[in-house]
């Protein structure tokens, strides 16, 4: 039986204190080494990290490696850069960056890994794709810069990328550490996005008629009213059941807003509003519980009709 080597980030003293059985686990398991240094760099600061490494590392007679052999290169097309940034500002991508350099924070032994050197490992495409945008060579939700958001809720020096240090001596011990890093679980193909897609669009589809059609239902309600409303075309084929693209539900949410608001302070319109939606939700069959919403005071009764189904 082959003798388990010591996990590197293991000290001496606890490995000896281990029995065998624990030693030969831990050559099942192999649990990944704690990173050495971690940090979070803002996205506006990450050139400026990725130059002044490189200038540390030349200093100190290493180097920095971007693309080691290891690494699959620049995989991501520019359409999968820009989804990770757009990912990125509404929170919900991984931010993680690995690397690996001997020597960073002790003096190395004798791995075969040159002392310094600087390799990415994790997260290549990541750090590439968030360089290419903040250097303002991709824009994001259609056409925006990073320079565009400055300022703004979404400015990017309130997003950071999470840049991991490790110190793998040992070539093996570092090609094994990245086999495990991309070797769990399973990357979704093509076709599953897709179909994922579609349910995601059904979904849309049933959220926007079910609230369109309330919001229909008004718009109608203010024509009844003398009012002159531009949509109410576009009301009555989201009522009677046609096909309507959901970019033209914004016009009918709009338009009935407005109406909202131009007769909310008027008690007598509010009541004729109301009564007209009753009878358009039941003109269109439409599963009317009642005229008003739940949001509805002494003083401002809501204008938005109530279903109970969808």
């Amino acid at each position: 039986m082959t003798r388990p080597n010591k996990p590197h980030h293991l000290s001496d003293k606890h490995w000896l204190s281990l029995s065998d059985a624990h030693k030969a686990l831990y050559a099942l398991v192999r649990p990944l080494a704690k990173a050495t240094y971690e940090v979070d760099v803002q996205l506006s600061h990450v050139e400026e990290f990725i130059t002044r490494q490189s200038s540390d590392m030349a200093e100190m007679g290493g180097t920095l490696e971007l693309e080691p052999d290891f690494q699959r290169g620049h995989v991501w097309t520019d359409e999968q850069q820009v989804r990770y940034v757009e990912s990125l500002l509404r929170g919900i991508a991984p931010r993680s960056i690995i690397f690996n350099c001997p020597g960073w924070s002790r003096d190395t032994k004798s791995g075969d890994i040159p002392p310094n050197t600087f390799q990415c490992v994790d997260g290549l495409q990541r750090l590439t794709a968030v360089r290419k945008f903040m250097n303002g060579n991709s824009q994001v939700f259609g056409d925006l810069c990073a320079s565009n958001l400055k300022g703004s809720p979404f400015d990017p020096s309130r997003y950071t990328l999470k840049i991991s240090v490790y110190e793998f001596e040992n070539r093996a011990d570092l090609l094994q550490f990245y086999i495990d890093l991309n070797s769990g679980g399973t990357v979704h193909g093509s076709d599953e996005l897709d179909r994922v897609r579609r349910l995601r669009d059904q979904t849309r589809r049933s959220e926007n008629m079910n609230y369109g059609q309330s919001q229909a239902v008004m718009v109608l309600a203010g024509e009844r009213l003398g009012f002159q409303m531009e949509n109410a075309t576009l009301a009555k084929k989201i009522l009677g059941g046609e096909s309507v693209h959901p970019m033209f539900f914004a016009f009918i949410e709009n338009e009935a807003t407005a109406f909202h608001n131009r007769i909310r302070n008027q008690p007598e319109l509010v009541e004729q509003a109301n009564q007209h939606c009753v009878a358009i939700a039941a003109e269109y069959a439409l599963p009317a519980a009642r005229a008003t919403g739940p949001e509805e005071t002494q003083n401002e009764p809501s204008l938005r009709p109530t279903y109970s189904g969808a």
